[in-house]
């Protein structure tokens, strides 16, 4: 609004960029932040029928994993890259792709948070959000950020072509997509760690996208991870996104298989004698 009456104040001025950045990125950050106050306050009111459970989550280490405070903070964080990579989207030439790159990781991460709201409010915790996932996955992350950069500025910059735009962008749509909706179809029977036991209520999901991926999930993140890395095109980064992710899921996979064998006998045998994975290099 202060650009459009300001007769000095436009978007393609220094002023105006300020202020078009600015205020967007606060206002996406309030949004989100809001958001997640809103859905806290709803988990305590309706699930934690303990009030002192209620307090305490509410009052005690405000900023440890189970805090309040921790959660709206990180909420925060995201809403503003959020807004931020809006902003690189639709008004800044030349960092499409990486506004993209933002938009989707502050996208995915509040969505990781949100499913447990929905359907595992008695786990919900600042760490539901998985931005502390693991040291490597920090460290893969600045490796994207640093490679991106460096190309960019240092090298031919060959970023935001029709390979990042055309193959890089859809993967990371796609995956997510899959990932959504696989987590939302198998609803309470998803959770993030690995199951030891079987809990009251846990069966079996062979149905929707399960029909056609024993683990949809995590196809759909191994794709998305990956493809955030040819959106960028970062060769390096695209490479290690690929082992890393095979390395990981292999085991993970292997580990939770032999889990659920013991927890649903013959049906799940026979059920993933049927259904491919569809990450290559597990079976």
């Amino acid at each position: 609004e202060l650009c459009r009456k300001s007769k000095k104040c436009h978007v393609a001025s220094p002023a105006g960029w300020r202020v078009w950045f600015v205020t967007a990125v606060i206002a996406q950050a309030h949004c989100v932040h809001a958001i997640f106050v809103v859905a806290f306050e709803l988990v305590c009111l309706k699930y934690f029928r303990n009030m002192e459970t209620a307090k305490t989550l509410k009052s005690e280490d405000q900023f440890g994993p189970h805090g309040y405070g921790s959660a709206v903070l990180i909420a925060y964080g995201l809403g503003a890259l959020l807004g931020a990579g809006l902003i690189l989207v639709l008004f800044v030439d030349g960092y499409a792709d990486f506004g993209f790159y933002i938009v989707a990781l502050s996208f995915y991460h509040l969505w990781e948070y949100m499913f447990n709201v929905l359907y595992h409010p008695d786990q919900l915790t600042a760490d539901s959000f998985l931005v502390n996932h693991s040291r490597e996955y920090v460290l893969a992350f600045a490796l994207s950020v640093v490679e991106y950069f460096f190309e960019k500025w240092f090298v031919l910059d060959f970023k935001g072509n029709f390979i990042a735009l055309y193959i890089g962008l859809p993967m990371v749509i796609v995956g997510q997509f899959l990932r959504t909706f696989a987590m939302v179809t198998a609803g309470p029977n998803f959770t993030h760690m690995v199951q030891d036991e079987k809990r009251p209520g846990h069966r079996l999901v062979t149905h929707g996208v399960y029909h056609y991926l024993r683990h949809p999930a995590y196809f759909g993140w191994f794709w998305w991870s990956v493809g955030t890395q040819v959106l960028l095109f970062n060769p390096l980064a695209t490479a290690v996104y690929a082992f890393a992710g095979l390395r990981f899921f292999k085991e993970r996979v292997e580990i939770e298989e032999q889990t659920l064998i013991g927890m649903f006998g013959a049906d799940y045998v026979n059920y993933r004698s049927r259904t491919p994975v569809g990450i290559p290099g597990i079976n």
